[in-house]
């Protein structure tokens, strides 16, 4: 999370002024706008999807989708569903300690480092701990898991090492420092926020990952880059747009990738902050439209030629 601290400074507040000024000019379907409204004919509360469910489309044929939303099965969780919801669940945590340390604690002990890495150093082997391989739709090896509890700690000594340095910087500077106050300043970030928008055929509320300054708007994903988690980012700017009739312009998704090469995990080069263009926006409106069309018709539109893409599915054994 506080890896996104350093991606705006170095991104820096005059180019992200240009991006907002760029994508202003250049963006034409708002969520507040008519056009991106559900057409009247799918306009049923009933089929309303998830932003997940439109954006991501990890099954060929939107059997997925299917089984879900019309026959109301439940997916089997897989080891990378696992890994996805506790790397979702870590990175807010992360902040939230580094938060709750630094404002109650007197400046002459603070060590967020030492300190706030021990603690979540505890939270990761917890995590672990609760794990029940056996649970999972295939049984990851003992390696598999040591090694992804292991990325997890690398993780947060490097979120830490980043949250540590600025706040240190701003104390070394300072002889008055209200730390709550500067903290808000440094890492000005809310999380997951509800987000009300039936008008473009999104179920529920929506929730997303985190908002930086309140404009641009994050996803928090696992170590695999897939190209519609951009579709995603659209329709978490047009749910808000909707919801709270204002512009978002602007996005990023974090995707950390790790390697045994390095001590440090690598942020996918896509984890920088862009224009959520138009055409992720039109591809999501087209993507809501087949998609309920799906659960309307309640068809099943049958299962992938070849179960090539399938491993990782929690319907994998439904379908083979």
């Amino acid at each position: 999370m506080f890896h996104m601290t350093f991606e705006t400074f170095w991104t820096g507040m005059n180019h992200i002024d240009f991006l907002n000024k760029e994508a202003s000019e250049g963006i034409k379907t708002r969520g507040y706008s008519s056009s991106a409204q559900i057409p009247s004919d799918l306009a049923n509360p009933k089929w309303f999807l998830a932003v997940n469910d439109i954006a991501y489309s990890y099954c060929p044929t939107n059997r997925y989708l299917y089984l879900r939303k019309v026959e109301d099965k439940r997916p089997k969780q897989t080891w990378e569903s696992y890994k996805g919801k506790i790397l979702d669940e870590l990175i807010p945590e992360i902040y939230k300690r580094v938060h709750e340390y630094s404002t109650a604690t007197a400046l002459r002990n603070l060590n967020i480092n030492e300190d706030v890495r021990k603690l979540l150093n505890e939270i990761v082997e917890s995590y672990k701990s609760n794990l029940k391989p056996d649970q999972l739709l295939v049984v990851p090896s003992e390696t598999d898991v040591d090694q992804f509890f292991n990325d997890l700690i690398r993780l947060s000594t490097y979120e830490i090492g980043i949250a540590s340095s600025f706040l240190n910087f701003r104390v070394s500077n300072l002889y008055d420092i209200n730390v709550a106050s500067e903290f808000n300043v440094l890492f000005p970030f809310d999380f997951k926020l509800k987000i009300s928008a039936p008008s473009l055929g999104i179920a529920g509320s929506a929730e997303v990952d985190f908002l930086i300054r309140k404009s641009i708007v994050g996803e928090i994903k696992s170590t695999e880059w897939f190209e519609f988690y951009n579709i995603g980012l659209a329709g978490y700017a047009l749910a808000l747009e909707a919801d709270r009739k204002m512009d978002i312009n602007l996005g990023a998704v974090l995707c950390p990738i790790f390697t045994r090469e390095r001590t440090v995990p690598i942020f996918h080069s896509n984890s920088n902050i862009k224009i959520i263009s138009e055409s992720w926006r039109t591809m999501f409106l087209l993507n809501r439209n087949s998609r309920i069309e799906i659960v309307k018709n309640g068809k099943d539109p049958g299962r992938p030629k070849t179960n090539a893409k399938c491993n990782g599915c929690g319907f994998q054994q439904v379908c083979w």
